[in-house]
């Protein structure tokens, strides 16, 4: 199973604010009917913060929509934000950020694609913005405006982690769209605002802090991933988090629906609307487990991440124990049901791909010589420091094996940091199934 894009030319990531339904819907609507388009391109949209009526369309009219990944979100995280989550997620070579301040004209693709084969030098491109400050820090240097960005996603990931001070030394690799560019992708004259390279490329290292706590948003983000349809195991898990007395100022809830069943995802949809779930991100395309996660805590605003199956529940007061144990803990990493993965040697002989797959992370650090023992969460549920798995890239774009639990455990070892057991009020609270992976790594 690959994710969706991988070997193909280009990823559009559409951005819709919430705020003109009209032009967003009407926008869906032209990407998702350009005949043979799905073959060579994908489609990731981004709501922001949408009314209920731009939600309830969505929900009705999209439930086949499996050209695209549709994330919403309850919360208004903004275009920047919405903008790192979609290309954190692209596997394409290219991606076009859009926003419903454009309205692409027929001929749309056909252009894109030759402006690429003309500027192969190119890492960015976007339409000039000559006023203010640029994006190495210098006054009145050409910028890029707030309309559609083109970004090829090697130099994307290669400057992701860049300081804005340190851009100008990128600025051969930037280019400009021409003006026939800006009549094929529709742009809306007064829509565009000055958008800075740096705001959509670096990360503020300063948001989520290692130990500290930032009282006016949530101490916890839970992230559960469900696929297929299995109703029993959703519905019950999703009921067990929500029949507790959580305090929304201090949890917020996220859930990946992967090729999720349309009659589970009307009674999930249900739960949506009554306001107990802050985000949904749905599928209806196999996007596999790893890709939700990075959806989900790339759109995390807590310092820590509480990551499910689907196939566990909560016993009631769960939420009350695991603040406490937030609280009483951190700093940490990574917290979990620890097991532990004593015969190295013989597992590492069946898993020859994970040993040359792991050895590459740019984390790998040779500290631990295969053949002895790895400590590692049970990967049914585990909670980690959200600006641990962002920093680390975890999941990662290129993982395509079994074992994602025992990555997580591995990099703990490798950067030398923090991994504990949750207390033992916080795992008797926790009940899992260990149902069969029903698609994880092949199949969801």
């Amino acid at each position: 199973m690959t994710l969706p894009g991988e070997g193909k030319k280009l990823t559009v990531c559409l951005y819709l604010s919430g705020i003109r339904p009209g032009e967003s819907l009407a926008l869906i609507d032209s990407m998702l009917t350009m005949p043979g388009a799905s073959t060579v391109w994908d489609l990731l949209v981004a709501v922001d913060a949408p009314s209920y009526e731009v939600r309830h369309i969505i929900q009705r009219e999209y439930q086949s929509a499996n050209k695209c990944v549709f994330f919403e979100s309850g919360v208004v995280l903004g275009k920047a934000a919405c903008s790192r989550v979609m290309m954190a997620n692209v596997r394409s070579e290219y991606a076009l950020l859009l926003d419903d301040a454009t309205k692409p004209s027929p001929g749309w693709f056909s252009a894109v694609l030759d402006f690429i084969r003309d500027h192969p030098d190119k890492g960015l491109v976007g339409f000039k913005h000559t006023g203010g400050q640029a994006p190495g820090g210098h006054d009145s240097s050409p910028s890029i405006k707030a309309g559609p960005v083109l970004v090829k996603t090697s130099w994307y990931r290669a400057h992701e982690h860049v300081v804005s001070d340190d851009l100008a030394v990128a600025q051969a690799e930037v280019g400009f769209f021409d003006f026939s560019m800006a009549a094929t992708l529709g742009v809306f004259p007064d829509a565009l605002n000055p958008f800075e390279v740096s705001r959509f490329l670096s990360h503020d290292k300063t948001d989520l802090d290692q130990s500290a706590v930032d009282s006016s948003g949530p101490l916890f983000t839970i992230c559960v991933c469900s696929y297929g349809n299995h109703p029993e195991l959703i519905l019950r898990c999703l009921d067990s988090i929500l029949l507790d007395p959580l305090d929304r100022s201090e949890v917020e809830i996220i859930l990946g629906c992967n090729q999720v069943a349309p009659e589970v995802m009307h009674e999930i949809d249900r739960r949506y609307n009554d306001g107990f779930i802050t985000s949904i991100i749905r599928s209806h395309t196999n996007f596999n487990k790893a890709g939700m996660q990075r959806f989900m805590f790339r759109m995390a605003r807590a310092p820590y991440v509480l990551s499910l199956d689907d196939d566990m529940r909560f016993k009631r007061g769960w939420s009350a124990l695991m603040r406490s144990f937030i609280l009483e803990s951190r700093p940490f990493d990574v917290a979990g049901r620890l097991h532990s993965l004593s015969n190295r040697t013989l597992w590492s002989g069946q898993k020859k791909p994970y040993d040359s797959y792991c050895q590459k992370k740019r984390w790998w650090r040779g500290k631990q010589p295969y053949g002895l023992e790895v400590v590692f969460p049970a990967g049914q549920c585990f909670l980690a420091r959200t600006r641990f798995v962002l920093d680390n890239d975890y999941p990662d774009l290129d993982m395509r094996i079994d074992w994602d639990d025992v990555l997580l455990g591995d990099m703990v070892t490798q950067l030398d940091g923090k991994q504990i057991w949750f207390s033992e009020a916080v795992k008797e609270s926790i009940v899992v199934d260990n149902t069969p992976s029903r698609g994880q790594h092949g199949s969801g």
